[in-house]
Formats: structure tokens, sequence, C-alpha cells
């Protein structure tokens, strides 16, 4: 069953195209990654998907109804989002921030149930951030942020999941933590889209990877298709070695011993 699809999409800014006929379906409990790079269109496609800035031209149907015919609370019950950014400019416990997530489901001046809060603790515990429930978030570092930032879209039970770059600020450590919960998530029925900079994670965890150029698509596929010495050379035009002995293709940067 596909969850999403894209059908002829395209978006310009100030005349200048931006994204261009690009076309692309994702399954039910799939872990999709978009790569390409800087100014490649990868946010504003992400942007386009979350229904924040609208297409000139093409279709986007999420569970196969068009993506602008969704009431906004609706759309909030099947789509979250984890946006690149972590700034936050009111003072809320990281509590309260994960809590905004089940508004969505909450009538008007209903206050968080039990069901409610089970759901928040089973998040917060997911993304190791319950010993930060009661610190303000700007008072965290922005790796921390970013955590508590998924676990409020995971607290929205959401069919699919939309993440810009949910790792970047994070070490090594957590980018693992984070990529291994969700490769569980998709495992028991979440369906993710997920942009990304870094190959070898995309690589590592993606089921599928669109690769974008210049806001079209390169190519569409699994790991072993689309990270390959030709296409990276073409689309990042850098010299790379991909190595293809391990269960999925790893880049290495070529430097010069000069």
């Amino acid at each position: 069953m596909n969850i999403l699809e894209v059908k002829n999409l395209s978006f310009s800014y100030n005349k200048a195209k931006i994204i261009d006929d690009v076309n692309f379906k994702v399954s039910k409990g799939e872990l999709f990654g978009i790569i390409g790079p800087n100014g490649s269109g990868k946010s504003t496609l992400l942007k386009l998907l979350s229904n924040i800035i609208k297409g000139e031209d093409g279709d986007i149907f999420l569970l196969r109804k068009e993506l602008s015919q969704y009431r906004r609370k609706d759309l909030a019950r099947v789509l979250a989002v984890l946006p690149q950014s972590t700034e936050i400019g009111f003072e809320f416990s990281v509590k309260e921030i994960v809590e905004m997530g089940r508004h969505p489901y909450l009538e008007n001046w209903q206050g968080i149930s039990q069901a409610d809060k089970k759901v928040i603790d089973k998040a917060l515990k997911l993304t190791n951030t319950i010993s930060l429930a009661d610190k303000l978030i700007n008072s965290i570092s922005g790796g921390e942020r970013q955590r508590v930032l998924l676990a409020r879209a995971l607290v929205q039970e959401a069919e699919l999941l939309l993440l810009d770059e949910p790792t970047s600020a994070l070490d090594i450590n957590y980018q693992l933590e984070i990529f291994e919960l969700l490769s569980r998530l998709t495992r028991e029925g979440t369906t993710i889209v997920v942009v990304l900079h870094d190959l070898n994670l995309a690589s590592q965890y993606c089921d599928r990877l669109l690769l974008l150029n210049q806001g079209k698509v390169n190519t569409i596929g699994i790991p072993d298709e689309v990270i390959t010495l030709n296409n990276i050379k073409d689309v990042y035009g850098c010299d790379v070695e991909v190595d293809n002995s391990g269960r999925r293709p790893y880049v290495k940067l070529v430097t010069s011993n000069e």
C-alpha cells in the first residue's frame, strides 16, 4: 500500500525552479531517504510534503487523498514533521513541548488524559529524554532539543513521519540510537521520509533512496542502485570510493597525499 504518492511536482521561487517534475511513491512501513547536495531542493521538497508550502504544478496524495484536502487537525493525526531548526521562541518545559504533539486528539479545553500520558512517557523513553522532562526547552543543548522534538512528533502517532536532518546536531552514539529507533518504528508499521546529508547513514538504514540534483530526480532505488561511484561523482562533483564489500555501499572520500 502506498502511503505517499507524488506526481509531477514542481515549485519555483523568484522564477527559479527549485523542484522540477518530481515523481515517487512511498510504501507503508518504508524508511525512505532523500539525499542530494546543498541546494538540490531536499528541504523544499519536505516542506511541500508537509503542506507548509504549495506546489505550482503536480499533486501529492497522502493515504490516497490529496494533501490539500485535509483539514489541519486531521492532517496532524496522520502526518508528523520534525523540522531541521530546533529553535523555540517560548520557555516551555520539555514535557510541555512533547505534550503539544497530542493536541490533534484533544477537544476544546480537554486536558491530557491518562492514555495521553502513557503515549507521552513512551516517547520520552524512546528518545532518551525522560530525564529532561522538567527542564526548560531552551536550557538544554541543540542535540537534546532535537531528540525532544522527535518525541513530540512521535506522540502524534501519525502514519507518516517527515524528518529533516534528524541527527544533524547529535554525536555518533545518538545518531545510531535514533536510526535504530526509526528502523524499529518502520518495522512496527510507521512510514518515514527522511532528508539526510550523511550518505553512509542513508545507505545503512534506508530501504530506498531518492537522489536529487538541482531539483530533479537523478535516481530512485535501493541503496546499491543509488549510492554508486558514477552517481556520486555526477551529482556531488567530488572524487569518492564506494565500498561494496559489506551489506550496504559505503562512501569514502578520496584525499590527496600531496
